[in-house]
């Protein structure tokens, strides 16, 4: 019952996300799959390790196939170069059996996420400009 509950609540929050919030949510659930796969690697479920490795890699995929490169300039192919990088070595944790790279894809992405989640409570504060426009009205 409240996992049912939980699950239409975070529906309704992707549905009625903005695109950065929408962009934090995706960040937030590549981390909890890979934090889940070193989880799951560590009980010796390897199927469950493999699964959250690739549910990781389709939401990094995800967010390099939404970047619009001919107008984001250098910062959006910057940014495809580190989500490939980032699919990469999360695959080498599979693959190659890394012991560095899941810990260092979630180092990352937790980077990423704090910076978005930085930039859109600066979008949402009020300006100095602002609030003189609504003391003077």
């Amino acid at each position: 019952m409240i996992a049912k509950a939980y699950q239409q609540y975070q529906r309704v929050q992707s549905e009625t996300a903005t695109a950065g919030q929408t962009i934090v949510l995706l960040y937030g659930g590549a981390i909890r799959f890979l934090c889940r796969a070193e989880q799951r690697q560590a009980a010796g479920d390897q199927n469950g390790f493999r699964a959250d490795i690739r549910r990781a890699q389709e939401i990094l995929t995800e967010l390099a196939g939404g970047l619009d490169l001919q107008r984001g300039g250098e910062l959006a192919h910057n940014l495809f170069r580190l989500y490939r990088y980032l699919i990469t070595r999360a695959g080498e944790a599979d693959c190659k059996r890394d012991p560095t790279a899941l810990p260092e894809v979630v180092g990352l992405l937790r980077e990423l996420k704090a910076i978005w989640e930085e930039a859109l409570e600066r979008l949402a504060a009020p300006t100095p400009l602002a609030e003189h426009a609504a003391k003077v009205a």
